[in-house]
């Protein structure tokens, strides 16, 4: 039998999001500058250091690439909640020395069941990857893509397009409207 406690440690149950994070952090061809971790000095903004993406690719004075991934297109939350995360979470990485107002990029994905296209991680975790591998090299624009999400999440997307350029991957049947 296979089993742990919280004290023996014999068998440690990663979470999805560390499984996909390492799936598409090999599709990207190289480590993120951090991975799940603290961005700025509670110091210097105050709660803004508990904004942590999940992956962020740094291109010191360019532009920063978020990748966000969001079990289940996190259609329990809030609306006005996720929209004030990624607001709060892009003046965290824009206030870094190296980043100051340059742009973030952010990828938001989905790895759990989406309604309008059946993808495997695997498929995902490339799609997302090549996102990445693009926006490392452009993007003078911060936007939002929304990857693999639920139609049952629509209304997180349209309280993103309030304030940020968003685009949903792959494109809804109705052409996103």
């Amino acid at each position: 039998m296979n089993s742990s406690c919280a004290s023996c440690k014999t068998h440690e149950n990663k979470r999805i999001e560390h499984i996909f994070g390492d799936m598409i952090i090999n599709h990207v061809g190289h480590p993120p500058n951090s991975k799940d971790k603290h961005q700025v000095n509670r110091d210097v903004c105050g709660d803004l250091d508990y904004r942590r993406p999940d992956l962020i690719w740094i291109v010191p004075n360019k532009r920063a690439v978020v990748v966000e991934i969001d079990e289940d297109s996190h259609v329990y939350r809030e609306p006005s909640c996720e929209a004030r995360k990624i607001s709060e979470q892009n003046l965290a990485i824009q206030g870094m020395p190296e980043m100051m107002y340059s742009p973030v990029i952010t990828i938001r994905v989905n790895p759990d069941v989406c309604d309008t296209v059946d993808a495997s991680l695997e498929e995902r975790a490339e799609v997302v990857g090549e996102l990445v591998r693009r926006f490392l090299h452009e993007g003078d624009d911060t936007e939002i893509f929304f990857c693999y999400y639920h139609t049952k999440s629509n209304k997180l997307i349209e309280e993103q397009k309030k304030t940020w350029r968003c685009t949903t991957i792959p494109t809804p049947p109705d052409g996103g409207h």
